[in-house]
């Protein structure tokens, strides 16, 4: 036949070289073929003939002259071609990639009154084009592996170059696309436009990640050379092998990444040690400290006159975030082959603003093999985080081996996604090398149905409701006693002390989670129902009786207890002073029962509890599985919203970055959480008037780039979707 259908309500034509499309709507029929200008016609005109070149050649003259300007119809395509299409594009409706533009956008395009004709000449002419949107912007070759619905826009696709695996196919431009005075239309150059002009070196902001405590900052304009030897060592003293540890760590990371050529001993000004005094070394387990917050301070002075720089603090911790900033003021010069450090002297006081600064992971959802965690503990000590929380159970899983409870760990994905209680000794003893303490949470009553597995007489019989999670039985003295076990294992029964650490995590916090219940299934239960008519309890109040009674075992084994706002918001002041109440809820998503509703960090403070914050599942959402957040946003969250300074200090300590684990493993797990999470650092760590992200950019994406340089997989800065890959070809600074 003549005429083969396309999926997209085009018959094309062709025959010896020849190619004509006709593009039918409900009204019209667009016709195009190879080398001429669009037309359009009444549906009715649409004819097919048998194939053969003269035939062929008839049609098209017959179409060339029945779409002349003597018809009406102009020859050049107009802005009022807003229906047309050709044989190379596929058009998806009401849908775009945003975040695949090309930068700059080209003098063709970035108008939202271009016709469809226009678009796609510029895209023709532009290179590494591979489609555009109705409002005008033109795509890179990555946009159609990236399409999400959009309503407000249709996308136009060209086949053959829309994957990273295809882009070799893409067609060469036809001509250069000049648009014409009047708008509509133009004229076409056989020379291709220049590429752009290279952008100019980049010079790494000289700046450490997060931003110091500025008020007490002093720089100045030398650019000091570190010697072929230069040396990281302690003052004298007893011995310390953690401190010992971290100099090491810390002269491989300083300048170890390259290798530097020796220079000349004349050279001045010339650095040969970095001399580190700590006034306590205690090697205890770190703690949190809510009464001494200067506890992780240091001071980094660098001189010019050939003196050795020095970190002093009082704690080794302290120590360890100095030895950071140093590391990362020293960039490696590839033109003199050797390492220096800008705009000395330094003298540098630095000290967090919150004690509390950490990152959550889910190995629940997912499981995250040992060397994913080390890796994720490694990159939290670059940005002077402090805690990680691993929410080690939930619905799905539970992966941790208890040794009263040795069934517990049937409820594994399988048999090789677990940990042994000495896998988490090992990553417990690795954060605390490096400033880093571990804190558990078994989230209950709710989160628990992985417990069932092997202990159903610990459950409900009732099936949990959309949006909440199942709870565990409090009507039955069997749920306690495994809940006492389980706890004894991991605090070993009383507080850790300096010197001698008690339990598996050593930390003095144990998170109790206590969000999303479903309480009303207490209702649904024969035997909780009785069980609580029999006490005069409604739902809410079995609920409250679970979480406190849990709580009152954690204190009593030395542990503060950390619980989701829904506890708080269920008991109020009947709450233990001692608790954390750790926010999560935004305004957007109450839920019933009303213990469910949001709680807002200005509330808890009000009532004076103690809070950690990190609300999630909105506009400036610190949850990492958020994918469209990005880093900007993340910045944009502060802590202390509409709490004066002064409760801040006393109420607030700090916060965590949220990375519930339903779309991450260990494939993806890194690109997710970096950079974002130094967003999050900068907010805990650096004074409350941090929070330009217009100036934090230059400085973010150099340090995004020492993150991939340190092994780290940080996704792009400027991503619109967290953790997708680079749009395309240039430097780690700009993208």
């Amino acid at each position: 036949t003549c005429r083969a259908r396309s999926r997209d309500r085009r018959d094309v034509i062709a025959r010896r070289g020849v190619t004509m499309s006709l593009y039918r709507d409900r009204d019209h029929v667009t016709m195009r073929s190879s080398g001429a200008a669009h037309r359009t016609a009444p549906r009715s005109m649409m004819v097919c003939v048998s194939p053969g070149p003269l035939v062929l050649l008839l049609l098209h003259m017959v179409a060339a002259l029945f779409f002349s300007e003597a018809a009406g119809i102009p020859l050049a395509p107009t802005e009022s071609d807003a229906d047309t299409d050709t044989d190379t594009y596929r058009m998806v409706a009401k849908s775009d990639c945003g975040g695949f533009d090309i930068k700059p956008q080209p003098a063709c395009g970035g108008n939202r009154n271009l016709s469809v004709a226009v678009l796609e000449a510029c895209c023709d002419t532009t290179r590494g084009c591979g489609g555009f949107n109705t409002h005008g912007v033109i795509k890179t070759t990555a946009c159609a592996d990236h399409v999400h619905p959009q309503p407000t826009t249709d996308l136009y696709l060209k086949p053959g170059c829309n994957t990273f695996e295809n882009k070799s196919s893409c067609p060469a431009p036809r001509c250069a696309w000049t648009p014409a005075a009047s708008g509509g239309g133009g004229n076409c150059s056989q020379t291709p436009p220049a590429p752009p002009a290279p952008p100019p070196p980049f010079v790494a902001p000289t700046m450490p990640w997060p931003f110091p405590n500025d008020e007490q900052m002093s720089t100045g304009a030398t650019t000091v050379v570190l010697s072929h030897d230069f040396a990281i060592s302690r003052a004298a003293g007893p011995a310390c092998p953690t401190l010992d540890t971290a100099v090491k760590r810390y002269q491989e990371q300083t300048v170890g990444l390259h290798v530097a050529l020796p220079q000349a001993t004349d050279a001045a000004p010339l650095l040969r040690q970095l001399l580190v005094t700590v006034g306590v070394l205690d090697e205890s387990y770190p703690q949190l400290n809510t009464t001494d917050r200067g506890h992780e301070a240091y001071t980094l002075t660098i001189p010019i006159d050939g003196s050795p720089a020095t970190v002093t603090a009082d704690t080794i911790w302290g120590a360890m975030w100095g030895l950071e900033s140093f590391s990362q003021l020293t960039h490696f010069n590839f033109t003199a082959q050797g390492y220096s450090i800008a705009r000395a002297p330094w003298r540098l006081h630095d000290v967090p603003r919150f004690p509390h600064r950490g990152l959550m992971i889910d190995l629940s959802r997912h499981f995250q093999p040992l060397a994913s965690i080390r890796g994720i503990i490694d990159s939290l000590a670059y940005v002077k985080m402090n805690v990680l929380h691993l929410h080690i159970t939930d619905e799905q899983s539970f992966p941790m081996q208890s040794m009263s409870y040795p069934k517990l760990w049937d409820a594994a994905f399988s048999a090789q996604e677990r940990y042994t209680q000495l896998d988490l000794a090992s990553l417990v003893e690795y954060g605390r090398l490096r400033g880093i303490r571990l804190m558990v949470e078994f989230d209950v009553p709710g989160h628990s149905k992985s417990w069932c597995l092997s202990y159903p007489e610990v459950c409900t019989t009732c099936t949990a409701q959309k949006g909440s999670t199942l709870p565990l039985n409090p009507a039955r003295n069997a749920t306690f006693q495994m809940m006492e076990s389980l706890l004894g294992e991991m605090t070993g029964g009383s507080a850790s002390t300096p010197g001698a650490p008690r339990g598996l995590f050593p930390g003095n916090m144990v998170h109790l989670g206590g969000d999303e219940v479903d309480a009303d299934c207490f209702n649904r239960d024969p035997e909780i129902a009785a069980w609580m008519a029999k006490r005069g309890m409604s739902d809410t109040d079995a609920y409250a009786y679970f979480t406190q009674r849990v709580s009152a075992m954690a204190k009593a084994q030395g542990r503060r207890v950390v619980q989701w706002a829904e506890v708080y918001a269920n008991v109020g002041t009947q709450l233990d002073k001692s608790s954390i109440v750790h926010i999560w809820r935004s305004p957007h998503i109450g839920r019933k029962p009303a213990f469910n509703r949001y709680i807002s960090p200005a509330e808890v403070v009000a009532d004076g509890y103690q809070t950690l914050v990190n609300i999630g599942y909105d506009p400036t959402s610190w949850y990492l599985d958020n994918l469209h957040n990005d880093w900007a946003s993340f910045y944009k969250n502060e802590p202390c919203l509409n709490i004066s300074d002064a409760d801040c200090t006393q109420f607030v300590l700090g916060g965590e970055g949220e990375m519930w684990g339903e779309s991450v493993d260990a494939s993806d797990l890194a690109q997710t959480v970096w950079p974002r999470l130094a967003a999050v650092a900068e907010r805990l760590w650096s004074p409350r008037n941090t929070t330009d992200p217009l100036a934090a950019l230059p400085r973010i994406q150099a340090f995004r780039c020492l993150l991939n340089r340190r092994g780290i997989a940080a996704a792009p800065v400027t991503n619109k979707a967290a953790r997708s890959a680079p749009q395309g070809p240039g430097s780690c600074y700009q993208q």
